[in-house]
């Protein structure tokens, strides 16, 4: 994802290739948890070879990544659902169609005696469809 701006001033993204012309937004201290790809994951899954996807800037906290990206100060792998808002009003666009699968997900963590509870239930059961629409 990045900012409408980004491919003005740097030029469109045609092919993967075009991204040696953009600065690469890393997520730095994604937790292996969230099975969140690197760059390097993202352009091996897709067979893109030759580009230097380490340089670029590195920032620790996803909420930075996507204001770094909205500045225009480079291009930014983020899930379309976390963008959504970013992307129905045109703060961010997506350069390029390629995406892929991962592993990612989400948790919910309870007490064992409360996985049952009616509240908390109810709570689950909003979030797992809430999760489903996006």
């Amino acid at each position: 994802m990045c900012s409408p701006e980004t491919l003005d001033r740097h030029g469109p993204i045609r092919s993967l290739d075009d991204l040696a012309n953009h600065t690469l937004l890393h997520y730095e201290d994604a937790p292996q948890s969230w099975m969140w790809p690197s760059w390097q994951d993202w352009l091996e899954e897709l067979g893109v070879t030759g580009l230097d996807a380490s340089r670029g800037l590195r920032m620790v906290a996803g909420q930075a990544i996507m204001e770094a990206a909205r500045s225009g100060q480079g291009i930014a792998l983020a899930n379309t659902s976390i963008a959504r808002d970013d992307l129905a009003t045109g703060r961010l666009v997506q350069p390029h169609p390629a995406r892929i699968q991962t592993d990612a997900g989400y948790v919910l963590t309870t007490r064992k005696d409360d996985r049952e509870r009616a509240d908390i239930a109810a709570f689950r059961d909003w979030l797992v469809a809430a999760i489903r629409v996006t």
